[in-house]
């Protein structure tokens, strides 16, 4: 047989199919990549508002800290100071400011006077090794978020060799009024101490205590 030869309008319209295509395929392309430029943007306008509102807050939380005055030399209770609960070797070296707000303040003076002073008349004399924590302090020292030393509801009290620490956690458990009780132990250095938190315009005290070994270095 011969080769088949097709009329000229049929080339005509092969052609112009080819050419529809290739617009309609233009158009697509250039639809994707505008779409693409434009999730971008967005994208970018996200990130740039995402940004602005952490330094907002950033800046807020600094006025906030440097707005308050409190005087950290105020008796908490009889035997206890402010000053106590919040002197910290971690916010000197790293030069933060670490002071409680009234409302922190109130919470650890009702701390004071329920758990902290029958624990005082017992023991004798109490040495907080850590007291309120600001976020920015609790945070360089590993605390969890929810601590409730940021919230100025508790306090951790060195409480010497182990025979000690166990008659102390023994009484406490027994005599003061607390939400969580934690003799906490860290076996490679030997170290104990009493973790004491108590909840006064929260509702709900757990009553919750244990012994817990810890690592700290």
């Amino acid at each position: 047989m011969g080769a088949i030869v097709r009329p000229y309008f049929y080339k005509q319209s092969t052609s112009k199919k080819k050419n529809m295509e290739n617009t309609m395929n233009k158009k697509t392309g250039n639809k994707v990549i505008e779409q693409i430029k434009k999730e971008a943007i967005r994208e970018v306008v996200k990130n740039e508002a995402v940004r602005e509102q952490a330094k907002n807050e950033a800046v807020r939380e600094q006025a906030k800290d440097e707005a308050i005055d409190v005087d950290l030399k105020q008796q908490l209770s009889e035997h206890f100071k402010l000053s106590e609960f919040t002197q910290s070797g971690t916010a000197r070296r790293h030069k933060v400011k670490n002071v409680p707000g009234p409302r922190e303040v109130e919470r650890l003076r009702f701390l004071c006077v329920k758990s902290l002073e029958p624990m005082r008349r017992r023991f004798g004399v109490i040495r907080i090794t850590s007291g309120f924590r600001c976020k920015k302090l609790n945070a360089l020292v590993g605390g969890s978020p929810t601590s409730q030393h940021v919230l100025g509801e508790a306090a951790d009290i060195h409480t010497g060799g182990r025979e000690l620490s166990e008659k102390m956690f023994g009484f406490a458990k027994q005599n003061i009024p607390f939400d969580q009780l934690i003799l906490e132990h860290n076996p490679a250095h030997g170290i104990y101490w009493l973790h004491i938190s108590l909840r006064s315009d929260r509702p709900g005290n757990r009553h919750e205590a244990f012994f817990l070994k810890v690592k700290k270095s």
